[in-house]
């Protein structure tokens, strides 16, 4: 009678383990689906933004932003923000400077997933403008993602991370997110800022 008790157990103990691990994939996949796409948000638009990814931008072409001779004049008479891009890949090598023309500017308390900013591109997307996004902490991967899109020029954005984002947002005509509304996808267009030109170096921005 011990052998069949035993069989038995064995096979159960099998079966428990099988079904976990195919919970535990399904699991894994769906996380991986909601990061890689548009949530499900009331309101807003689902359909995914085109940004790419590290493999899809590794020989693409640094894009040279425009700038005018005269931009070193405009920038003395313009408000200016001890804070400059995350990451030199956003700037024109040469002058290591970012400049987007009429960009929607973004002003987040921080910014952590890729995923929360679908909506943000999304708009700058349907207005055919570049992309501003601020905030007081950026995580790596999310700059780095933007970083790339900027590089490979599908998307023209930039990074900052600045100490200060109640006057950076006053001085682009936007409102500070919450983090917990950019999570929770409550990102309602009053909350963007606008401008007509946004100038970022290596340690400080300017907005015109």
């Amino acid at each position: 009678m011990e052998w069949p008790v035993i069989v038995i157990a064995a096979v159960c103990a099998v079966t428990a383990i099988a079904v976990a691990y195919m919970v535990d994939v399904r699991t894994s996949d769906e996380r991986k689906r909601i990061l890689s796409s548009a949530p499900d948000r009331p309101g807003l638009p689902g359909q995914t933004p085109a940004y790419v990814t590290g493999d899809e931008v590794r020989d693409a072409a640094r894009p040279v932003p425009d700038s005018s001779p005269d931009l070193d004049s405009l920038l003395l008479e313009a408000v200016s923000f001890p804070c400059g891009w995350a990451s030199p890949d956003f700037a024109d090598p040469v002058s290591k400077r970012a400049v987007l023309e009429s960009p929607v500017v973004l002003v987040a308390e921080s910014v952590q997933y890729m995923a929360d900013l679908v909506p943000v591109i999304q708009a700058a997307q349907n207005e055919g403008t570049g992309l501003v996004v601020a905030a007081g902490e950026i995580a790596a991967d999310v700059a780095a993602t933007l970083a790339m899109n900027a590089l490979s020029g599908r998307l023209a954005c930039v990074c900052v991370i600045t100490e200060d984002c109640e006057s950076l947002a006053k001085a682009a005509g936007a409102s500070v997110v919450p983090a917990a509304d950019l999570r929770s996808g409550y990102v309602p267009d009053t909350v963007f800022g606008h401008c007509d030109l946004w100038v970022s170096g290596p340690d400080r921005t300017w907005v015109l």
